[in-house]
């Protein structure tokens, strides 16, 4: 479990971060990055980060994206730099950690399911999700 606290102060590690997918949605592949996070922010328990797509260089994801989101497409993320509350406990809670990857994957396919993703309509290569 991410703190909100450790949440809050690992904002900023995922400005300027790439975002990834897979051609079959199911997980990370950091030699694909198809954009860029700009903007991440916390409502509520969410992570709520925005930013854009690399839409003319990769057609065939964004045609993807658009034909799955926002009912079968989410997010994941990667950590790194983790401080676990307690070791032993049968859940952790981590109060410390650094984002180190970001990914466009099926929904079933996240630790965190109720994520989500889209793209927003004003500008085709804008996209928004939560996690």
């Amino acid at each position: 479990m991410l703190t909100r606290a450790a949440a809050e102060k690992a904002l900023p590690s995922l400005l300027g971060m790439a975002v990834d997918y897979r051609p079959g949605w199911d997980g990370h592949d950091a030699r694909r990055k198809i954009g860029v996070i700009t903007e991440a922010t916390l409502a509520g328990n969410k992570i709520v980060v925005s930013g854009y797509l690399y839409a003319r260089d990769f057609p065939e994801a964004t045609e993807a994206i658009q034909a799955h989101a926002p009912h079968a497409l989410g997010m994941s993320y990667e950590l790194a730099d983790a401080r676990v509350e307690d070791m032993r406990a049968e859940i952790w809670k981590l109060t410390r950690v650094t984002f180190t990857g970001a990914a466009i994957l099926l929904r079933e396919k996240a630790a965190y399911r109720a994520t989500s993703f889209r793209m927003t309509k004003e500008t085709p290569a804008r996209s928004r999700a939560v996690a």
